[in-house]
């Protein structure tokens, strides 16, 4: 799969370094960039169709605690595209990158960073916290610290936008912070997998 930190680190199986996989056949054997170095190549994109994973061997990052995402706001799909080309050539400051495009001529380049130093009087956001979500806040084009793992899921309580075309009071940022606060085990996508499968 892939995210907004693709760009910078690869897809996961990009961090897989080695890889045991029991065949069809009943026999196991070890998948690397040197070692039957045709399965590894071919087993990302397979749906585990010529074995099943027993171990794997990944490359690791370490996480900074905190992200600092910086929201650019821009005129359109075309000068998102180009911000993209951009960043992705030579900013090796930045961990994580996406955008948003909102209308024709209305989008948002989202960049973050990792870091375990938090400002004095820096505070986070979060939709349990403001009851506003990412996307309406991501628009406005501010920066906005979080902590690392309400980044990952920041698109996740707004559904990914299906509430946007829902009855305006349900998108009043004192029900949804106290909803966020009541419910917080369905701000996160895993259980719509549940609801969707």
């Amino acid at each position: 799969g892939g995210g907004a930190a693709t760009f910078r680190y690869g897809a996961l199986h990009h961090s897989v370094m080695e890889v045991d996989v029991l065949t069809a056949s009943g026999k196991v054997i070890t998948c690397s960039p040197t070692r039957h170095a045709d399965w590894f190549a071919i087993l990302p994109g397979s749906l585990g169709t010529f074995g099943y994973v027993l171990r794997f061997r990944l490359r690791i990052k370490r996480a900074g605690r905190y992200v600092l995402a910086k929201h650019v706001r821009l005129d359109g799909a075309s000068t998102l595209m180009k911000n993209f080309e951009e960043h992705m050539s030579t900013s090796d400051m930045i961990d994580f990158m996406d955008g948003a495009i909102y209308s024709a001529n209305e989008s948002v380049l989202i960049t973050g960073r990792m870091t375990d130093d938090l400002p004095m009087g820096a505070t986070f956001y979060s939709l349990r916290k403001t009851g506003i979500p990412y996307a309406m806040m991501a628009r406005e084009g501010h920066d906005l610290w979080f902590e690392l793992i309400d980044f990952i899921f920041r698109w996740d309580p707004d559904g990914y936008f299906s509430t946007w075309e829902s009855p305006g009071w349900t998108r009043d940022p004192t029900l949804r912070a106290w909803l966020a606060a009541l419910f917080p085990a369905f701000h996160r996508s895993d259980w719509l997998r549940e609801i969707f499968s």
